[in-house]
């Protein structure tokens, strides 16, 4: 064992061997050298993407007194306030209301009432003017009554109360003012919703005299209720109350109360260093150097600061540290720390900790949505057509007798009709035995017919139901005789009215789909992006710049009223329809009123783009259909469909068997296969096995093709998410000494993609892979993320596959 300051001890020893009959040799000396065991520092990584772990702004709640003692430049003067806390950052968002005989809250219409959008916020806060009553109840009963959790994204919640006078009513309260048991309410409301303080700000009426009004608004974490001792000008009880000797203080009151809260990325630079046998020393660190300058630690001097151009590094002498990155930065920025740490007996190595600002990019995922065409009925037109009236008289001088009087009249092909008419019956010449009938013959057939033998003066008569032919409307009369000769019966048709109905006609009627790219969920099946996702801008925000690869600029801007020009909509004619978009992603797509085009697609690829240039696209994919757009259901049985396959946190097995898959197992170390087909697959956390089965794979010509998006390499079963591609069950009659034959590798852009012959056919190398009958690609991953050396090839790399259980054969 080896202490002190030294750092090798060398010793000799005289030794001579003796053999089992008594021999010795001669004499030789034997070296011993004892090293110290000193610290090993190893180089350290730390990254930070711009914007993420800068500064979060507070959300804020604001309660503005617009009494009718608030004088426009009091009133004008808060305004600026806000405005300057607004502009400095460290505002995430805000929920306004105001009061003064009443409260009012000022929605945004959007995320529960918060705005953040502070321009839309200072624009609801410059309309506020004055007048009106004080009444503090009011302003804490509209808060209390719309308040919901503010947006995610900030850091503390704080409560603002800015008033410039003594409250003078209440609203149906029992006291002006906020009592003792308002207050509980108050302090109970804030802490259950999470709130880190609550100020309450006076100016104007309102001095320290006046402390008792405010101090049941204002609140901290921890306190119980009603922290004030009592009357006068002390203020110490509660630092939350605020007292301005002006107005124009209240921009600095706001900028100290209202604070953005840095989120650093924290770790330890001896995480993977070692100290070694003789451990650290105190401290750890002996100095850390960025850009010449060189910080030496002491027991006084335990920490530095480094302001470097990827972002503020703080590292502490016992090795923690913390890097604050830049809000923005158009490219990757990095720095370098370098640090030497120190053992127990004095030994010392140095490394250094890169810190690295990376650019945020925009990350841009598929959409789908229908636009729906359906057929819809028109019914015909009804046209009336007005037959002169039908007189029948029976003059039959005591004898009786009949008479037939008839109108005609055609109802054409492909049309109905009914036909109305009033029968007047002279009833005074009506006997005993008379009777009259009206008929419907259409080609010469009576098709509808009644008989009347009373005496009733009045009927009315609708026969419906009249398809196309000739028709007669006859009128017999039957004078039975009876009665004086003069008894003559006497009935007319009158008001005939013939209504012809043309025939119905369908329509196609058009449905406009609507969404927006940037906020609305993947839920193409087909897609190979994630399922459910959104689109991410980024630190620095994105929005859209084109679309199929023409710029939103040189569009031409939308005539229709619906999407408006003035909205930002662009117009963009596309084959079964019409494409309107703007740059925050809104879209709408109008398609033409045309039945035939029911069943086609399509497609529209749009960039979302930074500030600073970085970009992504997507695609909107239009389906032209008869219904509304409905998201797939995912399901846990695949079938000969294009299912949709979701697992869950534990080990899942999901078979998509047939068709088109888009399969994610989520967490735990899960197994998917596809099945036949050209399948989606995401495995997610954990370390998952993608297999093949026997018949999963295509034909020579017609491989199936699948793609395994975030394929983890290392050695599978050992590294935690280390995945495995199974072919065990898809390859006949391979080995390790013959896998070439069976699989090649190839990689193109950072992806590496596989070409596999379930028979053993890719004998020539490159030169056969149009041989494969099933093909996989591991996204984004190149032979060297796989394990694979600069200049190896298929052969290489997938030996390497093979070593590491990444790919599993029959051996």
């Amino acid at each position: 064992n080896l202490t002190g300051a030294a750092d090798q001890v060398q010793d000799a020893f005289q030794v001579r061997a003796t053999d089992s009959d008594g021999d010795t040799s001669p004499e030789a000396t034997l070296t011993v050298d004892i090293n110290d065991d000193g610290p090993m520092a190893v180089d350290d990584t730390v990254e930070s993407v711009e914007g993420t772990s800068s500064t979060q702004g507070s959300d804020l709640v604001l309660m503005i007194d617009t009494s009718g003692s608030v004088s426009d430049s009091d009133l004008t003067s808060m305004k600026s306030s806000l405005q300057n806390l607004f502009n400095s950052g460290s505002v995430h968002s805000v929920f306004v209301t105001s009061f003064a005989s009443d409260g009012q809250f000022h929605d945004s219409g959007v995320d529960g009432g918060w705005y953040t959008d502070l321009d839309a916020a200072m624009t609801a806060i410059n309309s506020l003017s004055s007048g009106g009553q004080t009444d503090y109840d009011a302003a804490l009963e509209t808060v209390t009554e719309n308040f919901t959790p503010p947006p995610a994204g900030g850091d503390k919640l704080v409560s603002m109360f800015i008033s410039d006078g003594e409250p003078n009513q209440h609203n149906g309260t029992p006291s002006v003012g906020i009592d003792f048991n308002e207050e509980a309410n108050w302090i109970q409301f804030l802490e259950a919703n999470g709130f880190d303080d609550s100020y309450a700000v006076g100016y104007g009426g309102l001095n320290y005299s006046d402390v008792s009004e405010l101090e049941p608004i204002a609140w901290t974490e921890g306190e119980s209720r009603f922290t004030y001792s009592g009357y006068g000008y002390n203020t110490a009880d509660d630092d939350n109350v605020i007292i301005l000797d002006n107005v124009d203080d209240l921009a600095s009151t706001l900028s100290s109360t209202v604070t953005a809260t840095p989120t650093p990325v924290t770790g330890n630079v001896l995480d993977n260093d070692t100290a070694g046998a003789d451990g650290y020393a105190a401290p750890a660190l002996v100095d850390v150097t960025y850009d010449g300058d060189t910080v030496t630690f002491t027991e006084t001097i335990t920490s530095a600061t480094f302001v470097t151009n990827a972002g503020t590094v703080v590292i502490n002498s016992d090795g923690s540290y913390e890097f604050t990155g830049l809000a923005d930065a158009d490219n990757d920025v990095s720095a370098l720390i370098g640090y030497t740490i120190e053992d127990g007996d004095g030994d010392t190595s140095s490394a250094s900790l890169m810190v690295q600002t990376r650019d945020s990019q925009p990350t841009a995922y598929d959409n789908v949505n229908n636009a729906v065409i359906t057929e819809e009925t028109v019914p015909g037109e009804t046209t009336p057509y007005y037959a002169p009236d039908i007189h029948a008289q029976v003059n039959d001088y005591g004898r009786g007798g009949t008479t037939t009087k008839a109108l005609s009249f055609n109802i054409n092909a492909g049309h109905t009709g009914e036909i109305e008419f009033d029968i007047e019956v002279d009833s005074g010449e009506f006997k005993n035995h008379d009777s009259y009938t009206w008929t419907i013959v259409k080609d010469g057939v009576d098709v509808r017919s009644q008989t009347y033998n009373d005496d009733s003066d009045h009927h009315n008569v609708t026969v419906s139901d009249l398809d196309e032919g000739s028709y007669r409307l006859e009128l017999t009369l039957n004078d039975s005789g009876t009665g004086s000769r003069w008894d003559d019966l006497h009935v007319d048709l009158e008001c005939i009215t013939l209504r012809v109905t043309s025939p119905a006609t369908t329509i196609a009627v058009a449905s406009a789909a609507r969404g927006n790219v940037i906020t609305d969920a993947n839920a193409l099946v087909s897609s190979s992006d994630p399922w459910a996702a959104t689109d991410d801008t980024g630190a620095d925000g994105a929005n859209v710049s084109a679309i199929n690869g023409v710029s939103l600029s040189s569009l031409a801007d939308s005539t229709n009223s619906t999407y408006a020009a003035e909205d930002g909509y662009k117009e963009y004619d596309s084959t079964y329809g019409t494409f309107f978009i703007n740059a925050d992603g809104d879209y709408a797509y109008e398609p033409d009123a045309d039945l035939n085009n029911i069943g086609q697609q399509e497609t529209f690829s749009y960039t979302l783009t930074q500030p600073d240039g970085d970009s992504d696209t997507a695609n909107l994919v239009i389906n032209l259909a008869d219904s509304e757009f409905v998201a797939q259901t995912p399901t846990s049985t695949g079938t000969s469909d294009d299912d949709l396959m979701l697992g869950t946190a534990a080990d899942d097995l999901l078979d998509g068997a047939d068709g088109d898959d888009h399969i994610e197992g989520g967490d735990g170390d899960d197994t998917l296969i596809g099945g036949a087909g050209n399948d989606i697959l995401y495995g997610g956390a954990g370390a998952d096995t993608f297999a093949w089965n026997f018949g999963d794979e295509g034909a020579v010509g017609q491989p199936a093709e699948d793609t395994v998006m975030d394929f983890n390499s290392g050695v599978f079963e050992q590294d935690d998410n280390a995945d495995q591609l199974d072919l065990t069950e898809l390859l006949d009659g391979e080995s390790e000494e013959t896998i070439d034959d069976f699989v090649f590798a190839e990689e193109d852009d950072g992806t590496t993609t596989l070409y596999i012959s379930s028979g053993g056919e890719l004998t020539g190398g490159a030169d056969d892979k149009d041989k494969a009958d099933q093909v996989i690609r591991l996204e984004g991953k190149s032979f060297s993320e796989l394990g694979a050396a600069q200049d190896d090839g298929s052969s290489d790399l997938i030996a390497k596959l093979i070593a590491s259980g990444q790919l599993n054969i029959d051996q």
